[in-house]
């Protein structure tokens, strides 16, 4: 069975701005409500004098059968441009069934200030990089400096020379750098990759240099700065390890040994106080006074308050280190009139 012709099919076309900057992305949509799951659209390639062009990939939404066309297109010159997209086809079952010519479409391209070179990028560029191999670095040895920069608006002819930043210093040498440009990724932008051996030539952290660059911001019409300071692991011969190594277990024992102490003398502390109220809370005719007497000394050397004291003196230095405590003095002075009773 042949399928049959389409004739008035919706057709839509849409611009994602109508006013850009010189080298500013504007994308072009054309998309249609397919009749039938399996339709598809096809058309040829896009060429426009003066600009860039990217074709993106078809959007299939199979929810709402919706087939979109996409490009992503970038104007170098100013004033108005003309976008004569060419016939959109309606494709099914090996057959075309329907052809729409959009209408032309026109944008307004603002000149960039002529103080921009045209290196600058129009748009946000980002970038993460890291280190391998990870950790400790040793002196004299190859590393990789890998470095993604990654923008969903800019290709990536404009993104920045950062290779030009790179310079080999007394502490570091920087050795020619692989570039790879990421393969089409439709929506999710441009993407560039370095990997640049390094060797650092003394101990220390890693001296990576600082990266930066400007960019043109459409949205307010100013110039951003990026800087970037990536990733500096420590670089260490194997000696230096060694001894920060045992500086370490120095370390954990000494802090391990005053933790012990101090964790002992809290506990002699605890035990005092607890048996000086036990003692204390007895009935006051069954009280031993010289045993009463050697507990309060003993608190006093655990606390490191002085051996020779009156009771009130005592009493002084515990709500000195611990607060008033009202129970304890009614104790106490049960014992100071037992003691000096006749």
């Amino acid at each position: 069975m042949v399928a049959p012709v389409l004739s008035d099919l919706p057709w839509q076309i849409h611009l994602s701005d109508a006013e850009v900057w010189q080298r500013e992305q504007v994308v072009v949509e054309v998309s249609v409500k397919a009749s039938d799951p399996f339709a598809l659209l096809k058309t040829d390639k896009l060429v426009i004098p003066g600009m860039q062009v990217k074709a993106l990939p078809l959007i299939n939404d199979e929810k709402t059968h919706l087939l979109t066309l996409r490009w992503q297109l970038y104007p170098h010159s100013s004033g108005k441009q003309q976008i004569k997209l060419p016939p959109i086809r309606y494709y099914l079952y090996g057959g075309t069934r329907a052809k729409w010519q959009p209408p032309v479409q026109t944008i307004e391209v603002r000149a960039l200030p002529p103080y921009m070179p045209p290196t600058l990028p129009v748009g946000q560029v980002s970038i993460q990089s890291t280190i391998e191999p990870e950790g400790v670095l040793k002196p004299d040895s190859l590393a990789y400096w890998h470095i993604t920069l990654h923008s969903k608006t800019v290709p990536s002819g404009q993104f920045p020379a950062i290779l030009k930043q790179l310079r080999s210093t007394k502490g570091l040498d920087v050795l020619p750098a692989k570039v790879t440009v990421n393969p089409d990724q439709g929506d999710a932008g441009f993407q560039l990759d370095y990997v640049i051996p390094v060797k650092a030539k003394r101990s220390g952290k890693l001296n990576l240099p600082k990266l930066q660059w400007h960019w043109f911001n459409p949205e307010n019409a100013r110039l951003e700065r990026v800087s970037y300071q990536a990733p500096r692991p420590w670089v260490l011969a194997l000696w230096e390890k060694i001894l920060l190594l045992l500086g370490g277990i120095l370390v954990s024992v000494l802090g391990f040994f005053y933790l012990f102490k101090n964790g002992f003398q809290r506990l002699k502390r605890w035990k005092s106080k607890r048996k000086v109220c036990n003692i204390l809370q007895q009935n006051a005719d069954d009280y031993d006074l010289a045993e009463i007497q050697k507990s309060l000394i003993e608190c006093a050397k655990t606390h490191q308050w002085p051996t020779k004291f009156s009771v009130r003196q005592w009493l002084s230095f515990w709500q000195n280190q611990y607060g008033e405590n009202l129970r304890l003095e009614h104790y106490l002075n049960h014992y100071e009139e037992k003691k000096f009773s006749k």
